[in-house]
């Protein structure tokens, strides 16, 4: 558990190792993912909709990550396959992956989103 809610979840170092830990121990399905965000200098659906992208793209890198190769080469002692390995994630397409996934899901690609936050936040927010 982290709980940390004057900040936005970015998809950070911090944010990837978590995922990672998740997908190499087979655990993504059975932790309760959650992002929230409790400071109104900003707009907190905005905050929440970046908070849920940056983890579902950090969840994704990890699932790209070859991590089984990645812990046979550590278990049979081979560093340098290890590393290597662990670079190449580095140069894995995630981004294209995800704007794919967005567009089969018709999800908004990019930052496209932030114009239906802005009308959300016109029809919605400013009653409030």
């Amino acid at each position: 558990m982290r709980w940390d809610s004057d900040h936005v979840a970015l998809a950070t170092d911090e944010t990837q190792a978590l995922c990672d830990e998740a997908v190499r121990g087979r655990a993504v399905e059975r932790i309760y993912w959650a992002t929230d965000y409790f400071d109104a200098s900003i707009n907190r659906v905005g905050a929440w909709v970046i908070g849920v992208r940056a983890l579902r793209k950090s969840l994704l890198r990890a699932m790209l990550e070859p991590w089984e190769l990645h812990a046979r080469a550590e278990y049979e002692g081979r560093g340098a396959d290890k590393l290597a390995l662990l670079e190449r994630r580095d140069e894995m397409p995630v981004g294209a992956v995800w704007d794919y996934a967005c567009l089969t899901a018709g999800a908004p690609t990019g930052v496209s989103w932030l114009r239906e936050l802005g009308e959300y936040e016109r029809r919605v927010q400013s009653r409030r």
